[in-house]
């Protein structure tokens, strides 16, 4: 991870910690396998904000338009869309259905 970027990420840790303010932060850097992550106060605060960060991302994951294999396996795994297999199957239960007059 460059320099400017460990910095600026110790420069907002010494300001929250100064202000009492809670945080949670993580950097990961694909290239090299570095990672960075930064917490600071009251654990119930953190929780909170990972709470939060959770919620957006499950909304940002459901409500993506990216149509990329990573993005919808997301989508899958998450419960938003059911797997091709799946959606097949059951217009395959519901088309034998029409045909034998049962539905």
């Amino acid at each position: 991870m460059n320099k400017k970027i460990e910095a600026l990420l110790q420069g907002l840790q010494d300001e929250c910690n100064k202000a009492e303010l809670p945080m949670v932060c993580g950097i990961i850097d694909k290239n090299n396998d570095a990672q960075a992550t930064l917490v600071g106060g009251a654990l119930i605060d953190q929780s909170i904000i990972l709470s939060t960060l959770t919620e957006l991302f499950l909304n940002s994951v459901k409500n993506g338009t990216c149509n990329c294999s990573n993005c919808e396996d997301l989508r899958e795994a998450f419960g938003f869309k059911q797997k091709t297999s799946e959606s097949d199957s059951n217009i395959d239960d519901l088309l034998q259905t029409f045909l034998r007059g049962e539905l």
